[in-house]
């Protein structure tokens, strides 16, 4: 996700809230404002916090909510309005006022006063069961719209023109603004009657970048001469209007040049070797290749593999990397032969006939 070297990257804008422990990973900057420290304000052992997002230099942010417990009151609120509190209301503080809330699991949100009517729910962010006990939960927001990942198969997005207003807009009542507050175990304005339980953790990610890699063959028959190419696809998702990079290596129980070699292209490597080097990403592209080529044989030998890892993220902000290593199997079909020299056949042949016709003599004889 960067332009930038592994020199000069941008400060870290990962930022992780324990709250079973208060721990915090992480450090305030221009992106992220502690708002209410992680306290445990009703003596239920779980911790409440918020947090002020401002969107002034990316476009995106992205929340990793892992619940620890059994989900109970107030688990999520993620708002325009710092006087946000729970179904479309903040006091009428300003006109962009959307929000999401997530109460004893169940997911809604509520569009701003611009809706009709004001602050009315928008149907499709109703999601029921969207959180459990030993859950994750991605949530990402960007000007207009909230993205939903349970990683238990309910996956969706929401675009309204009544969601989240992060892109400078003017405000009726409000002062312009271009951030949201989120809040865990509690809603965003201080209410002592709408606090909650079950978040354990919160990761915050700024303008993420996510790396995976896949073959496109997880097996491959060897073949006896030749080359059969094997392709790897380095892909990245989230802020891809960005450019970025990460590093590669080649491995495996398969050796280079013996059992196969990387000739065929590396798209977009920079500080390459034979089994290593840089994937750079111009801004907008998606995906990058890495080729190798299979080198046929008629030598009978064990299955091997090729693995290609990656490492080393590059990005001006977050970055992950979801699937780290893809592997290959370049499959024996080679028959187990053993060569046998005539000759040498014949000459053991001819030494076992003299040997039984001398016992067979010796016994006759009585000889002992």
């Amino acid at each position: 996700m960067s332009n930038m070297t592994k020199s000069n990257v941008a400060v870290s804008a990962t930022y992780e809230i324990n709250l079973k422990t208060g721990t915090i990973t992480g450090t305030p900057n221009h992106f992220i404002t502690l708002v209410k420290p992680p306290i445990d304000a009703n003596g239920d052992s779980w911790l409440e916090t918020l947090v002020k997002i401002d969107f002034k230099d990316f476009t995106t942010v992205k929340f990793i909510v892992d619940c620890g417990g059994t989900p109970s009151g107030w688990m999520v609120n993620i708002g325009d309005s710092v006087s946000n509190d729970g179904y479309g209301g903040d006091a009428g503080t300003q006109s962009n006022d959307a929000e999401m809330q997530i109460v004893k699991g169940g997911m809604a949100v509520f569009g701003n006063d611009y809706n009709k009517p004001a602050g009315a729910q928008i149907v499709q962010g109703n999601v029921p069961n969207l959180v459990g006990k030993d859950s994750r939960l991605e949530l990402e927001i960007s000007n207009k719209n909230l993205a939903w990942n349970n990683n238990k198969g309910l996956q969706n997005s929401l675009n309204s023109p009544y969601l989240y207003s992060l892109a400078r807009q003017a405000d009726a009542t409000g002062q312009v603004n271009s951030s949201i507050y989120a809040s865990f175990n509690r809603v965003i304005r201080d209410r002592a009657d709408r606090l909650g339980s079950g978040v354990s953790k919160v990761t915050i990610l700024i303008d993420p970048i996510e790396y995976s890699i896949t073959p496109n063959k997880v097996a491959i028959t060897e073949g006896n001469s030749g080359t059969t190419p094997v392709t790897f696809t380095i892909a990245r998702s989230g802020a891809i209007s960005r450019a970025s990079s990460v590093d590669y290596t080649i491995g495996g129980t398969a050796t280079n040049s013996s059992n196969y070699h990387n000739i065929e292209g590396i798209s977009g490597a920079t500080g390459a070797t034979n089994t290593a080097g840089t994937i750079d990403f111009a801004p907008g592209e998606l995906s990058k290749t890495i080729t190798v080529s299979v080198l046929g044989d008629s030598f009978f030998e064990p299955d091997e593999t090729i693995a290609v890892a990656l490492s080393n993220p590059v990005a001006p902000f977050s970055y992950a990397i979801s699937t780290a290593v893809a592997t290959t199997t370049i499959e024996n079909d080679d028959a187990f032969t053993i060569a046998v020299n005539s000759n040498v056949f014949y000459a053991i042949a001819v030494i076992g006939l003299a040997f039984m016709i001398f016992s067979i003599a010796k016994l006759r004889s009585g000889i002992s």
